[in-house]
This record gives C-alpha cells, structure tokens and sequence, in this order.
C-alpha cells in the first residue's frame, strides 16, 4: 500500500518545507456533500495539533470528521457511548459513504490509520519531524496524520 506519510504532514517543519493550512471552509462543504448535518462544533486552533476536528450531527448520530491541516487526508469517526469510538473500518465507509471517491479528499479506513509506522516512513519526514517522531515515538500512521504534539 502507497504511504501516505510526507514531508511536512505532522504540522513540525524547517523553512525550507513550510506548508500552508488547507481551507477548512472547502472541508466543511465536503462534509455537507457527503452527509446531511448540522456542524455542530469545530475545533480549527492548530496549536498543539495537526489536523481539524468537526462534529457533525445526522440522522439521530454524531459523526466526527478529521482532516489533516497540511494534506487532504481525513477520517470519519461515529461519536456513540454505544459504539467502540473508532475510526470507521474501509467496509463501513463504503457502505455510508459511497460518494466519498468523488471528492479531492482521501477519507483513510480504520485499517490504513492502524498501519504500523515503517522506519522508512519516518525517514520520509523533515530533520525537525523526525525529532519529534524521535520524541513521541508514534507507532501507527494514525498517530502521524492526526497528532497532538506540542
């Protein structure tokens, strides 16, 4: 499978790889695409984090929708004290989501964010992202693509 770990994706960078925030305005009219809700609240404040958070209330469910602030990679999560709180699995996103490869955004499985982190993939990173890594020691691209690293 195709890493989906780059230079610059955890939000920690040198000069020479600055990378700009995404427009979390275009996410949020994906989300509206993709499911009939109300944003219910927003969580865009990149200090500490890489990536936005949105809750989204549907059809009776909460649904939390991740996107990475620097690469359009996002996640889907069902928020239910019933539910195991995970990342929806590829099976699940296909079913509720059938739409979703029609957009620019890559929606990751629970599977591809469970991936255990390769070496090379840290290698990938920029000097400063590999201290970090170094630092807090992720071990799956989940924590990778969506961290809260200070």
């Amino acid at each position: 499978m195709k890493s989906h770990i780059q230079r610059g994706i955890t939000g920690f960078t040198t000069m020479d790889n600055i990378r700009v925030p995404l427009d979390r305005q275009s996410f949020v009219s994906f989300i509206h695409a993709v499911v009939k809700g109300k944003v219910e609240w927003e969580d865009i404040d990149l200090v500490g984090k890489n990536y936005y958070w949105f809750l989204v209330s549907t059809n009776g469910q909460q649904l939390s929708f991740f996107l990475n602030a620097y690469y359009p990679l996002a996640a889907i999560r069902i928020e239910s004290p019933k539910s195991e709180f995970g990342y929806l699995k590829a099976m699940e996103l296909e079913e509720q989501f059938p739409s979703l490869g029609l957009f620019q955004y890559q929606v990751l499985s629970r599977e591809e964010l469970d991936e255990e982190l390769l070496v090379e993939e840290i290698e990938q990173l920029d000097e400063v992202e590999k201290k970090q890594a170094e630092y807090w020691k992720p071990r799956t691209i989940e924590e990778i693509i969506f961290n809260n690293w200070d």
